[in-house]
């Protein structure tokens, strides 16, 4: 019985080798990592243009605009004067966008 303790002990002080090592992101971090580039999400993918213009595509394309606030991603979708500001982290290839609420979208950056 002893030794079921002390391995429970072990697992719960171990981390899994798959757990992501997300590094939070400053705006120049953020402007570089998503300008000209798209990043694939689990059903969609969206490409963040040089000129402030995004493409959002799931079924069909939406185009907005988006550009850094302080170390924030902004985004500006159609139909709204409204601008939603996002914390961003990195892990590698992996995009993890930070909503106000605490909720999170990740996705991959393609080269």
């Amino acid at each position: 019985m002893k030794l079921l303790g002390v391995f429970t002990v072990i697992l719960i002080g171990a981390t899994p080798a798959w757990a992501a090592d997300w590094s939070p992101m400053t705006g120049a971090q953020i402007a570089d990592a998503l300008t000209g580039q798209t990043v694939v999400y689990s059903n969609a993918r969206q490409t963040f243009l040089g000129s402030g213009r995004t493409e959002y595509t799931e079924d069909r394309p939406s185009t907005g605009y988006w550009r850094v606030e302080g170390d924030q991603y902004c985004s500006q979708w159609p139909l709204s004067d409204l601008w939603e500001c996002y914390d961003m982290a990195r892990d590698g290839d992996q995009i993890r966008f930070i909503a106000r609420d605490g909720s999170k979208t990740d996705g991959t950056l393609q080269n």
